[in-house]
């Protein structure tokens, strides 16, 4: 249980962070446009 719930910790971390990278790489590129 423990590990399991440290995994899915971890995914949604791993979701946050693609998430947020998204969101930084969009308002970059719209700036430079």
């Amino acid at each position: 249980l423990t590990a399991d719930l440290e995994q899915s910790f971890n995914f949604v971390l791993f979701l946050s962070w693609i998430g947020c990278t998204f969101t930084f790489c969009f308002q970059g590129y719209a700036i430079i446009r």
